[in-house]
Formats: C-alpha cells, structure tokens, sequence
C-alpha cells in the first residue's frame, strides 16, 4: 500500500513535470526563429517568419516620424473605437492545430443539394449560336460597334 502511494505521487510529479517541459518547449518554438534541432518540425508560424527586427522596425517608425507603435496606432486608429482594455483572444495555435480547428468548423456545415446550373447538359452548340448568342459582347458590354465593324464582319 505505501509503495503504490510512492508511485502515485511519483506518476503525479511526473505529469507535472512533462505538462511544464512540454510548455515550456512550446514557448521556446513559439519564438525562437532557429532550432536546436535542424530536423525539428515545430510547425509554428513564428518560427517561420521573417519579419523586422526591433531596429528596423524603430527606423521604419522614425522615417514615418513617430517613436513607438502606440504612437502610430494612436494617431491612426480614431478614438471611439480605440480600446486600452487586452483583448481576449484564445491562446496561439499551431499551423495544424489552426488547420485542424477549421476543418471542425466546416465538419459542421450542412450539404444541400446544388441546382445551380441545372438546365446545362453537354450538348454541342453550334458556333454560330455560341457566337452570336452566348459568346456575343453585347451581353456583357455596352459597346456599340460602329457600322464600319459591322460591315466588316463583326
């Protein structure tokens, strides 16, 4: 009995200690634009991305004449619907993660039947009603061609 209660509060610790390595392998990824692994396929977006860095970023703010990013969003974003509460957004995902959260949203879509297009069957259509009816500018322009065109054959 007491070395099944070791071993529970062991499997306990464990847990935790996985759960927290596993956290913080994940914040590591999340920002860490190079890995210790070559092979490693962390599928984060940031791990990926290019972006500025701090200092051109600050020279980027500069040539536009403002100092911080507040100062550029204060100045662009009108004050009624600028908010200075967090947002509350849901944690970051993962690229698959992300990918695997759309495809459960549109499980959730409901198919219907499709008339669109009904009436059309593989039919061949002489050219000159192609032309002349389907095909002929007229339906999708309000050119006029002037008589010359017409005497011309068009």
């Amino acid at each position: 009995m007491v070395m099944l209660a070791r071993a529970s509060r062991h499997s306990g610790r464990i847990s935790q200690f996985v759960q927290r390595r596993n956290e913080i392998f994940r914040l590591l990824h999340a920002t860490s634009p190079l890995s210790a692994d070559a092979l490693d396929m962390a599928d984060t977006f940031s791990r990926r991305h290019l972006g500025p860095s701090p200092a051109d970023a600050k020279m980027m703010l500069k040539s536009i004449g403002f100092n911080s990013f507040d100062e550029l969003i204060k100045s662009t974003v009108p004050p009624n619907i600028l908010t200075d509460k967090p947002l509350q957004l849901d944690p970051p995902m993962t690229e698959s993660e992300a990918l695997a959260r759309i495809k459960e949203m549109a499980n959730r879509n409901k198919v219907f039947k499709s008339y669109i297009g009904t009436g059309y069957y593989d039919t061949i259509v002489p050219p000159v009603i192609l032309r002349n009816v389907l095909e002929n500018p007229g339906w999708y322009t309000a050119y006029t061609p002037y008589q010359a065109e017409i005497s011309q054959g068009r």
